[in-house]
C-alpha cells in the first residue's frame, strides 16, 4: 500500500512540470510545485549552438495567478538581466549557461523557472588559419626605424579577444633577420569587426622581405563592449599635413581611456599610414572633438584618398 502511495506522488510531480506546458519542444524546469497557484516555466526556440548564439525565450504560466512582472537572469560571464515576458539573448561564451526567470503574481504570489543552454564554439586552430584578412604597409621612416603597419578585420564566425601578430623580417636569401610580436587593438573583436596594429624595427640590416602570422584566441569571458558613437569626420590638407579630425560621444556608463585609429588609404585601397589620437579620460555623456595628422615629414600625403575611423576603449 506504501508502494502505490509513492507512485502517485510521483505521478503527480512528473505532470506539474509537463502538463499544461504539453505543447513545449525544449527541456524546461520549474522551482514551484503545483500547490502553489503561482507557477511557470521557460521556453527557448533553441538550446544548443555555436556562438555566438541568439536565444528567443518565452515563459508559460502553468499556475492560476496572473503574472504582472518578470525578471530574468542570464549566467553567462555578462550577467545580463531582463524584465521583458519574452526577451532575446545571445550568448557569445563556451559553456553550458543557465537563464533563470522569477516572476511575481497576483494575491502576493512568485515562482521561478530555469534552463540550461549549451553554447559550443569552433577549435581555436580552426580559427587561428582562417579568422583575419589583412592589409598592411612598410615604412622606413628616415632610415632609422623599419615600421610594418596593417589593418585586420575578422571573418570569424565568434568574438574574438586577442589577435598576436607575428612579423618575421628576411634577407635575399629567406634567411631570418629580425622577429617580433605584436597585438591589434582593439582586444574585443566581433565577426567583421577591424583592428589595427604596427610594429617597428631598428635593426633591419640587409632586410628584402617581411612575413606576417597571425594568432587568435577566443574569449570565453567576454567583457561587456563599451558605447561609443562617430558624431562627425572631416580630412583636409593643411600645411602640406593630411588631417582627419571630427567629434566622438561616450554614449555609454562609464569613464574610459580611449585610442583613436585612423587607416588612410590610396584610391586603390591599399594602406598607406595609420594616424592616431586618444582621450586620456573620457566621461559617460561627453562629446570631445580629435584630430589624427599625417605629418608630411613621415609620408607624401598627396596620395591619400580616404580613411576610415578604428575605436578602442578600455
Amino acid at each position: 500500500m506504501k508502494m502505490i502511495n509513492v507512485l502517485i506522488v510521483l505521478i503527480v510531480i512528473t505532470t506539474t512540470l509537463i502538463s499544461g506546458c504539453n505543447e513545449q519542444t525544449t527541456p524546461t524546469n520549474s522551482f514551484e510545485h503545483a500547490s502553489n497557484p503561482c507557477n511557470v516555466t521557460i521556453q527557448a526556440d533553441v538550446i544548443e549552438g555555436e556562438a555566438p548564439l541568439t536565444v528567443n525565450f518565452t515563459s508559460i504560466n502553468c499556475g492560476k495567478e496572473e503574472i504582472l512582472a518578470y525578471q530574468w537572469f542570464f549566467q553567462d560571464p555578462l550577467q545580463g538581466e531582463s524584465t521583458e515576458a519574452e526577451p532575446t539573448y545571445t550568448f557569445y561564451g563556451k559553456g553550458v549557461e543557465e537563464v533563470l526567470l522569477v516572476v511575481k503574481c497576483t494575491n502576493d504570489t512568485s515562482a521561478g523557472g530555469e534552463i540550461l543552454i549549451n553554447v559550443t564554439v569552433p577549435d581555436p586552430e580552426v580559427i587561428k588559419d582562417t579568422s583575419y584578412e589583412v592589409s598592411y604597409s612598410l615604412l622606413d621612416q628616415s632610415s632609422s626605424f623599419l615600421m610594418v603597419i596593417g589593418v585586420i578585420q575578422s571573418i570569424a564566425k565568434v568574438h574574438i579577444d586577442t589577435v598576436r601578430l607575428n612579423v618575421t623580417l628576411y634577407d635575399d636569401e629567406n634567411s631570418e633577420i629580425a622577429y617580433q610580436e605584436t597585438h591589434a587593438t582593439p582586444s574585443y573583436i566581433d565577426p567583421d569587426e577591424k583592428a589595427v596594429f604596427f610594429t617597428a624595427f631598428e635593426d633591419y640590416e640587409g632586410f628584402d622581405h617581411y612575413e606576417i602570422t597571425i594568432e587568435s584566441f577566443l574569449q570565453f569571458n567576454r567583457e561587456p563592449y563599451y558605447d561609443l558613437e562617430i558624431i562627425s569626420s572631416s580630412a583636409d590638407f593643411i600645411d602640406n599635413d593630411y588631417i582627419v579630425s571630427g567629434s566622438i560621444k561616450n554614449t555609454g556608463t562609464e569613464d574610459i581611456h580611449l585610442d583613436i585609429s585612423v587607416p588612410c588609404y590610396d584610391a586603390s585601397d591599399n594602406l598607406l599610414y595609420i594616424a592616431g589620437d586618444e582621450f586620456n579620460t573620457f566621461a559617460p555623456g561627453e562629446e570631445r572633438s580629435f584630430s589624427a595628422k599625417v605629418d608630411d615629414i613621415l609620408f607624401d600625403g598627396s596620395d591619400i584618398d580616404g580613411y576610415e575611423i578604428i575605436l578602442s576603449p578600455s
